[in-house]
């Protein structure tokens, strides 16, 4: 107690967040120093999805640029906690929506006016990062060895319909990795060779 500190600090990027170094003196005047890492991470960033927009701008973060494909939406989204926003529709998949980071997928008003179409040639959903989530979707006429209409890998499935998809091999509707996880989702009329 009692006595003064002198507080110094230089600012420097690291290559992940920024380094503060402190130096400062102690009430008996002893030189030290100290090193603090702060973690600086930007706020979330929604992104837009809807099914005609002839305006759509990357990165898609408002309904007037939204983008018309919904991989195209998730690749931009790279921040963990980024929101991909898809309103009523039918998505018709040339390639399945592949989620590999911490994002939601979305849709605004749920699986009964929110589709991915796998147009029986691709599965519509694969997810492989333990923090992504997928919400509220009717995951339909996907194709694919295990998981045609989504194959969790890891992260969460919720709110979903997965209806009338066909696997050549297991897992018609559903197929769930060690870390993937189903919630409140309808599986029915889905097909696979080995049941």
């Amino acid at each position: 107690p009692g006595g003064n500190i002198d507080f110094a600090f230089d600012f420097f990027p690291p290559q992940n967040g920024l380094i503060m170094h402190g130096g400062w003196c102690d009430p008996d005047w002893v030189p030290r120093t100290n090193v603090w890492r702060l973690s600086l991470s930007s706020a979330a960033v929604t992104h837009y999805v809807v099914p005609s927009n002839s305006g759509a701008l990357s990165p898609y973060t408002n309904w007037a640029t939204a983008a018309t494909n919904i991989q195209a939406a998730v690749d931009v989204a790279s921040g963990p906690g980024d929101v991909v926003l898809v309103t009523n529709g039918s998505y018709f998949l040339a390639a399945g929506v592949v989620i590999s980071n911490a994002i939601t997928v979305k849709s605004v008003n749920g699986p009964a006016v929110t589709a991915l179409n796998g147009r029986d040639a691709v599965r519509c959903v694969f997810v492989s990062h333990l923090g992504a989530v997928v919400d509220g979707f009717s995951l339909t006429n996907g194709h694919a060895g295990e998981g045609a209409g989504a194959r969790i890998e890891a992260g969460l499935l919720t709110n979903c319909f997965a209806v009338a998809n066909w696997a050549s091999s297991n897992a018609g509707g559903v197929y769930c990795g060690p870390q993937g996880r189903v919630q409140n989702c309808l599986v029915k009329g889905n097909g696979a060779v080995n049941l």
